[in-house]
Order: structure tokens, then sequence, then C-alpha cells
């Protein structure tokens, strides 16, 4: 079996025994492409609510990419979810394409698109495909990352709108091995009508940590730790979020 088959294998064999369901899809790309890594990521989140039916909601993604290129990143990503008080379920695989549309450093703002389809994994429920506008610019240690995604279901019951949701990064480069920052999530409702209504959707705001430890010739670990404070009467009070990936140069 092939490394990267091997390592695909390993990444949906622990996101299975893991469980995991939705609190809120807390993942921010950077438009930065490394050509001829593999990637293995894995990422948890989990709501905190005095309401029951809103506490503990939790999803587990896992994901693995490759750099084809310095232009171009190819992954595979599946989601489970687990609502309050049910089994963890798959909901979705989802193939997705990133495409790096600046040089790095080139440009003033370093600029990506990501393409989604994800495929529903219960008959009946729609297939989703998202496209996301993925803007990054470093300004001394403080690095900004935007990212600013539009979606529509297809196929069985889905619906004609298309939805807006927006992740924004900002991170002080502190440390290779330890970078403070705030991390701010929300829904934009329907793209056809943005920014109407938004104490009705749920928005997120709250202090993340990341950080990279090299574990040898071309391998590396990183991770991600955070909670996130709700904005919104629509939002849960909070939510934890905590993400891990190994990379490896080919």
């Amino acid at each position: 079996m092939s490394i990267r088959m091997t390592a695909l294998c390993a990444a949906l064999m622990m996101a299975a025994l893991c469980g995991g369901a939705r609190a809120d899809d807390f993942a921010i790309d950077s438009p930065s492409v490394d050509a001829g890594v593999l990637q293995w990521e894995m990422r948890a989140a989990q709501s905190r609510d005095g309401d029951p039916a809103a506490d503990g909601d939790r999803v587990v993604t896992t994901s693995l990419s490759y750099g084809v290129g310095p232009w171009l990143q190819l992954s595979l990503t599946g989601q489970w979810e687990r609502p309050p008080a049910e089994t963890p379920s798959l909901e979705q695989v989802a193939p997705a394409a990133l495409l790096r549309l600046t040089r790095p450093g080139e440009a003033w703002v370093d600029l990506g698109l990501s393409v989604e389809y994800g495929i529903a994994a219960h008959k009946g429920d729609p297939d989703t495909v998202s496209v996301g506008f993925l803007a990054e610019k470093g300004i001394g240690p403080l690095t900004t990352t935007l990212n600013l995604c539009f979606s529509r279901d297809v196929g069985a019951n889905s619906e004609s709108a298309i939805f807006g949701t927006y992740a924004l990064d900002l991170r002080y480069d502190w440390a290779e091995a330890f970078s403070p920052g705030l991390q701010f999530f929300g829904d934009l409702g329907k793209a056809a009508r943005p920014f109407r209504h938004l104490d009705r959707h749920t928005h997120y705001a709250g202090p993340v940590a990341t950080g990279s430890v090299a574990l040898g010739e071309g391998l590396s670990l990183e991770y991600e730790a955070g909670y996130l404070f709700g904005l919104t009467r629509r939002s849960p009070d909070g939510a934890w979020k905590a993400m891990l990936s190994v990379s490896m140069a080919l």
C-alpha cells in the first residue's frame, strides 16, 4: 500500500474512533500551497451552552491534502457529527481543490480560491457545492487571514438559495512553536441579502493559539487550540476548538 493510501486510511480510522459532530466549521484556510507536501489534519469542536438542546454539539473532520505544485492543492475531507444525546455518524465526504492566485509576497495581499463538493453520506440529504475566497496579509509579526465562503445545496431536497459564511484570523507570529491570536467566525445568511439580520445568525470570537514543531527532516507537527464565545442570541454560549496535523515532504 502506498504512503498516501496508508495515511488516508489512518486518518479516516482515527476520525471514526473519535466519533464527532457539528458545533460549527471553525476552520480557516490560508491561500498558501506547499508543493510536494502531504498533510493529514484532524479538527474537533464542541459547543457549550446552558440549554441542553445546544450543549455538547460536536463535529470532527479529518482530511488528507497534497500540494500537486506551487499553485494547486488537492484534498479529501470526511466529517462526522454528533448532536446532543445522539449517536455520531458520518455526514459528508468532500473532495476539494485550493488554487493559489498570486505569487507569495509579490502582490499587496496573497489570494487564493477553494472549491469543494460535499457528498452527503445519508440518502435523501442534498450534496453541497462551496466556493471560498481566501486572502492573507502579513505586516511585521502580524498575519491576517480572511475567508469568505459561499455554498449551495444540490441534488435531492436542496434549497435554491446561496448562503455565505466568514472566518477571520488575526495572528501574532511570536514564535514558531507558539503564536497567539484572535479568530472570528459567522454566518452571513443568504448571499442575495448579505449582512441582513446578522443578529439572527451564529457569530463567534475568541483567543486561539497555534504553532508547529519539526519532528525530523521533512516532517512537522502543527497544532491549534482555542475557545470561542458566542456573540448573538442564536449562538451557543461558546465552543472549544482543536486541530492537529502532520505534514510530510515527499
